[in-house]
């Protein structure tokens, strides 16, 4: 009878040979019931996930490696948002919304997290040598840059950098051994640079001194990019009140701080954006005034020999951000997936249909996050795209973004685990959304032949089955496709005997919270 089963088996699997089944995993039930718990603010510690979610008395700072044993409570009632998190000595510093001031955590407890100082931060924390490097100001005053090793007192001011009590430092960028930033005072924007000293801190230049803003198209969104260092020197777009903003570098000197090119000539910007270092080239966005809609976008990449190539043979839409996989960049262009390997030959569309929100990287491949244009009720999934650029759709998160900050970055890879937030796949849209991690089944005949009877017996089974000595406490039978079948707290005589013949996923939830998935062969 195994031999026919494993037959059958092999006719049944022939499309999806060496092929794998994957599902949401929920790793804990944050807010028990039917109401949800909505994590956010994901980072990684230490190997595992640290994260915010909501109980049913307060908002919480929780980590998990992502088992239900292993997710817990750090500090309730914690308040505001993370931001800005950095590590630095095994501790996550971050920004708390509810204060603005720098706050440190070690993962553990909640007399381990707790805020280092009252200042009043902005946007950034960056880790430069040893400390910490942000822009703030203490009540009634103005703004300086401040240096910390990560204790209160060894938190001091380097320097002034802005007369107001509310202004941006931003974009902190390592060149040469220094830190170059940004700093925002109302409608003008200047570039700094430091060694940590005050004598070390100086201006650089002014690089934005009218309306922070065109008003001309309202496609284009404001954007603080960030610096990108390329061949010695660090690129950015800067406005001198002339030519607009456009392509600038700075090799970390006054006289070095320039424009690099006017792309757009005369006031009419280009607004360089997305730099991103790839084979040997600067590659960033441009604005074409030229385009239709929201098509107003190219692709342009600078050399090593400071020659500017215009990469796009249309414009593209320019609200997309790169990312890079397999030696290719990947952008989401207004609904479509976009590929490009620097060239006009080597750029194309994937896709015409799916809106992506994340993207990451993880065990080789790049998942994303995204929502089909031609659902009306804008379910998120999960996609995955492979080395041979083919796209899967892995499943639906059954959710959208209503009740939910779209701008909270959902999906992260820590400690070999995919995380993400999704709604319970069987309840209504937007009902019970936990955090999930990626679990996947192997389905190829080979796996099968060699995992059967691992821990379920009788495996090929008839009509029930039992669970071999463990700690198991629960067990949920799925389809191949993950519709949950039946769960049972039974570990004996489990009665599949209403199921057709075929293969499914059995899942294992131990005492001590750690979910295994087996394959199961019904005769």
């Amino acid at each position: 009878m195994r031999t026919l089963s494993i037959v059958a088996l092999c006719m049944l699997l022939t499309a999806t040979l060496h092929a794998q089944v994957f599902f949401p995993a929920l790793v804990s039930d944050v807010y028990t019931g039917k109401a949800s718990s909505l994590p956010y603010a994901f980072y990684g510690l230490n190997g595992k996930l640290l994260f915010q979610a909501k109980t049913a008395t307060s908002t919480d700072l929780m980590i998990s490696d992502g088992t239900a044993s292993g997710t817990h409570t750090i500090s309730n009632g914690f308040g505001g948002r993370m931001k800005s998190q950095t590590t630095m000595n095994g501790y996550v510093y971050f920004i708390n919304e509810a204060d603005n001031f720098l706050w440190v955590t070690d993962g553990l407890s909640t007399t381990g997290t707790f805020s280092i100082s009252n200042i009043k931060m902005q946007n950034n924390i960056f880790k430069y040598k040893t400390n910490l490097l942000f822009g703030g100001n203490k009540p009634g005053e103005t703004t300086f840059l401040w240096i910390s090793d990560g204790t209160a007192s060894g938190t001091h001011k380097v320097k002034e950098v802005a007369t107001g009590s509310n202004d941006n430092v931003s974009c902190f960028t390592e060149i040469g051994g220094k830190v170059c930033f940004y700093v925002e005072s109302g409608a003008d924007r200047s570039i700094w640079i430091t060694d940590g000293t005050e004598a070390g801190t100086i201006k650089l230049k002014d690089i934005w001194v009218s309306d922070p803003w065109p008003t001309y198209d309202n496609s284009i969104q404001k954007v603080f990019e960030p610096l990108k260092m390329f061949n010695g020197k660090l690129y950015f777009s800067g406005n001198d009140d002339v030519h607009g903003f456009e392509l600038w570098e700075t090799d970390g000197t006054i006289a070095g701080t320039k424009m690099t090119a006017d792309i757009n000539s005369g006031a009419t910007s280009s607004h360089p954006y997305d730099f991103i270092v790839y084979k040997g080239k600067l590659v960033f966005l441009a604005y074409n005034p030229t385009g239709v809609g929201l098509d107003k976008g190219d692709i342009w990449t600078l050399s090593g020999e400071d020659i500017l190539t215009k990469v796009t043979s249309a414009p593209l839409c320019f609200f997309f951000r790169f990312f890079p996989f397999n030696d290719k960049l990947y952008t989401s262009a207004c609904g479509y997936l976009y590929e490009t390997d620097g060239t006009t030959a080597g750029s194309r569309k994937l896709t015409t249909s799916i809106v992506i929100h994340y993207t990451i990287e993880h065990n080789g491949y790049l998942y994303f996050e995204g929502v089909d244009l031609s659902d009306p009720l804008q379910v998120s999934h999960l996609y995955r795209l492979g080395s041979d650029d083919n796209i899967t759709d892995l499943f639906s998160l059954n959710r959208n973004d209503n009740g939910h900050n779209k701008n909270e970055y959902r999906i992260r890879s820590v400690g070999g685990n995919l995380y993400f937030d999704a709604a319970d796949p069987y309840g209504p849209l937007n009902e019970d959304i936990e955090l999930y991690r990626l679990d996947a089944f192997p389905t190829s005949v080979a796996a099968v032949q060699k995992t059967a009877g691992n821990a379920l017996y009788p495996n090929p089974a008839n009509s029930t089955f039992n669970i071999k000595e463990g700690n198991a406490t629960t067990v949920s039978v799925y389809t191949l496709t993950g519709q949950l079948l039946l769960t049972t707290h039974q570990t004996r005589d489990i009665s599949i005997a209403h199921l057709p013949a075929g293969m499914y996923m059995v899942q294992l939830t131990g005492s001590d919270g750690r979910v295994t998935t087996h394959k199961l062969v019904k005769e």
